[in-house]
């Protein structure tokens, strides 16, 4: 027993001092324990240091086995470090980052090498709170970097760990990089549809039973209510409708949250938060908010065409009765006391002489007037008359028409019911031919399109111009230097890529005329030259034979030969296209003199030369002819539906008009005006002359320093000293530089636009305030400035369009420092 407890003792005193020995060194260690006896002390020194080994062997196991099980069980990258220095390294995170294997990661610095440098700062801050035992976060998404250099997204968390006794940090990571680029794409397109919301002139509102749930700028606006967040505080909107109106759309609501077909367009009668009266049409759909059915409503205001029409019934109550000799066709409309039988009581009008329709049918039943009528138009008619009949409210109907010959024209009519003294609805009123507004509408409509499409590719082109400009030059130089080393087959290569630059060239001249970034630089031309070389080279081997009537005496104009011959590529080949058969084609051109009665288009009264150009194709239908110069509207397979969009844009940069008639199996003609010249004009543009040899010190401006580096090789070829600029500042230094060296320059080509800097446009006033002799010759991938057209009223003495052949470039410059009398 004494021994039992001597030996409990002893193990007692052992652990004790095990604990206390951990700050000792193994001579301190000795030196404690020599009190206790030789012999005792080596037995419990001994005890200690075997424990030792048995707990440093354990956890050497238990290391390795928990190395293996992240290594083999978890797909996540996993790190352990003490305050930034690295320990542990396992295989996916070494693979996560590209790194060749764990050594190479383990003599990194610290852990923050492989951290984005903007995220550093964060982490650093996060580890240093957290070793001053402060609350910080344990799972977080980080920006790393892999070892060449690409960015990597990681999830890591992180939680304290023992490593060889001390306190250390263990991080685990999971690449989310194709997780952050999906909630990036979704935002950016969140934000996109956000932006389109906001900014839309239509009143938007999502709605569950008149609880708002989401409504744009222009609907709090449209109520006059402060704030969205103020609208959507409230629970129930239908206070904004008017009473007579509200359990009608009530009705609507709860059909259309239960999916019972129900009406998607109406109108109603409502009020802002202030009183004042609001006509509104909408448009609704079903869909799903918050996983629960809901109601989307597109508003617009319609309150000033309400008060039209309402002042349209009140002047036709006060007067259709005076008015029976008018112009028009008076009508009234009855519906049968008790009957669902609606008759055409009453039409009169001089227009019924142009129309098949038998009277005394509709007299007996009104639905006879889709004899007349568009189909879809009619149907409309006849379902509005008999909700009108329903609900006592009137009509506004607008539609089509055919008349004997077969030509659709566009019809309006407005009228609003009452009853009579026998009980009977009856509507009066007037149909008016509204055909000239209509398609006026419609080209308005249709250079709205073109504006709205034209902002974007006009940007493209200029840009595509520039690389063009760039990308041509250097293989023209290149081109030349093959030729230097007598290398004929790459000689030809390169002139080969120099054609397709020129074809680009082409494109991009074809896009920039679409857009308005497309104007004309006009010269004097006749036309009968120009008409026949186009069409004849255009129409070759298609099976279309050209008719051509066209007089010699034809006024010339003033106009873009590239671009006059591009429109009458596109008209013959659109022709063309309608005959696949084959067929002839009427070209004829005549003067013409357009007054105030005879008016065309938006055509001011003067001289112009008309071309006509029908064909005996196919035709249109009336559906088809409506969107015939509609950006991207075609009905070919192979067509890009952008040909008689940029036919209907050049004609109208040159101050003309286009017109079009059509009908299905009739053939097609277009009818071109085109201002006559008042006289010769004074311009000189490149290719005017033949390249005289070059010769002379030159300055370039562009901030392209592409451009500028290709165009001073090329011209320094040709025998040129060039300085190059970058802006109109630098250039006016360098300008006045060589005139104090007395070394002037001969000329300058400036670009019109300098981004970050002075243009062109303000140097060439600075340059001829300090010189008024300085030559200058202006160039722009943006053709649509007016500086361009008219260079000579802004100082310049020539012209180039980007992209530009050194040919043609070689031309202006030698006609400019050859012929010192031209201004």
């Amino acid at each position: 027993m004494v021994s039992l407890l001597a030996g409990f003792a002893v193990l007692c005193l052992a652990m004790v001092l095990d604990l206390v020995f951990d700050l000792l060194d193994p001579d301190e260690k000795m030196e404690a324990l020599f009190p206790l006896g030789m012999a005792t002390g080596f037995m419990l020194l001994s005890f200690l240091l075997v424990r030792r080994n048995l707990w440093a062997a354990r956890e050497l196991d238990h290391r390795e086995t928990f190395r293996k099980n992240l290594e083999e069980g978890s797909m996540e990258g996993v790190l352990i470090h003490r305050m930034g220095k690295l320990l542990y390294v396992s295989r996916h995170l070494v693979e996560m980052l590209g790194y060749r294997d764990e050594a190479e990661v383990l003599k990194l610095d610290s852990m923050f090498s492989f951290v984005a440098p903007h995220e550093r700062e964060r982490l650093a801050a996060i580890a240093a709170a957290r070793a001053r035992g402060e609350d910080a976060p344990t799972r977080l998404d980080t920006e790393c970097i892999r070892k060449d250099g690409t960015p990597v997204w990681v999830d890591i968390k992180t939680h304290p760990v023992l490593w060889d006794g001390q306190p250390a940090v263990q991080v685990s990571g999971v690449d989310i990089t194709l997780r952050k680029k999906a909630e990036q794409e979704l935002k950016e397109s969140e934000e996109r549809y956000r932006i389109l919301l906001d900014s839309s002139v239509l009143g938007i509102m999502v709605h569950r039973n008149f609880k708002p749930l989401y409504a744009n700028p222009a609907l709090v606006k449209m109520v006059g209510v402060g704030s969205a967040e103020e609208l959507l505080a409230m629970d129930d909107v239908s206070v904004f409708i008017h009473p007579k109106d509200r359990a009608r759309l009530a009705d609507y609501t709860k059909a259309r949250l239960e999916g019972k077909p129900v009406p998607s367009h109406y109108e109603y009668q409502g009020s802002t938060r202030d009183g004042t009266p609001r006509w509104l049409a909408v448009t609704a759909n079903s869909l799903t908010w918050g996983g629960e059915p809901a109601v989307l409503g597109t508003f617009s205001d319609i309150t000033e065409r309400k008060q039209a029409e309402d002042e349209l019934r009140r002047s036709e109550e006060k007067y259709s009765r005076m008015a029976q000799n008018v112009p028009g066709w008076l009508f009234q409309f009855v519906r049968v006391a008790d009957e669902e039988r609606f008759c055409l009581a009453e039409i009169k009008g001089r227009k019924l002489e142009t129309v098949n329709l038998d009277i005394e049918a509709c007299k007996k039943d009104a639905e006879r007037l889709l004899d007349i009528l568009h189909p879809d138009d009619g149907q409309k008619l006849i379902r509005l008359v008999k909700e009108s009949a329903r609900g006592m409210h009137p009509i506004h109907w607008i539609g089509r028409y055919y008349t004997i010959t077969g030509e659709e024209r566009w019809t309006q009519l407005s009228s609003r019911p009452h009853q009579d003294e026998k009980g009977q609805v009856v509507w009066d009123g007037m149909l008016l031919d509204i055909t000239h507004s209509k398609r006026m509408e419609e080209e308005g409509i249709r250079a709205q399109k073109l504006e709205s499409v034209s902002v974007v590719a006009g940007g493209i082109a200029h840009d595509f111009n520039n690389i063009l400009t760039a990308l041509g030059g250097n293989i023209t130089l290149a081109r030349m230097e093959a030729e230097d080393i007598n290398a004929p087959g790459l000689a030809e290569i390169l002139g080969e890529a120099e054609n397709a630059c020129l074809q680009a060239k082409g494109l991009t001249s074809q896009l920039l005329t679409f857009t308005k970034g497309g104007a004309p630089i006009r010269e004097l031309a006749l036309l009968p030259e120009l008409i026949r070389e186009s069409v004849t080279f255009t129409l070759r081997g298609t099976g279309t034979t050209p008719v051509l009537d066209i007089p010699e005496n034809l006024s010339p104009v003033q106009v873009d030969k590239g671009q006059i011959t591009q429109m009458l590529h596109n008209l013959a080949i659109n022709a063309s296209q309608s005959m696949p058969n084959g067929g002839r084609l009427w070209i004829t051109a005549k003067n013409e003199m357009i007054s105030d009665q005879s008016k065309v288009g938006e055509l001011t009264p003067g001289e112009y030369v008309t071309l006509s150009l029908k064909d005996e194709g196919q035709g249109m239908a009336p559906a088809v002819l409506e969107r015939i110069f509609d950006p991207y509207f075609t009905t070919k397979s192979a067509g890009n539906g952008l040909g008689l969009t940029i036919t209907f844009s050049i004609v109208k940069k040159h101050d003309g008009w286009i017109t079009v008639e059509s009908k299905p199996g009739g053939g097609t003609r277009f009818q071109v005006y085109l201002p006559a010249a008042k006289n010769k004009p004074d311009e000189w543009i490149a290719g005017e002359d033949n390249p005289a040899p070059g010769g002379g010190r030159l300055l370039i401006m562009d901030d392209d320093r592409q451009i500028l580096d290709v165009l001073e090789k090329l011209l320094g070829r040709m025998g040129y000293e060039v300085s190059t600029a970058l802006e109109g500042r630098t250039a006016l230094d360098l300008y006045k530089q060589g005139r104090a060296e007395g070394k002037p320059f001969d000329a300058v080509l400036m670009d019109l636009t300098i981004r970050g800097g002075m243009n062109g446009k303000d140097t060439i006033i600075k340059l001829l305030e300090y010189d008024a002799g300085a030559k200058a010759i202006v160039y722009s991938g943006y053709p649509d400035d007016p500086v361009l057209a008219n260079f000579r009223d802004y100082g310049f003495v020539g012209v180039v369009a980007k992209p530009f052949h050194i040919h043609s470039l070689e031309t202006v410059l030698a006609n400019v420092i050859r012929d010192q009398s031209r201004r």
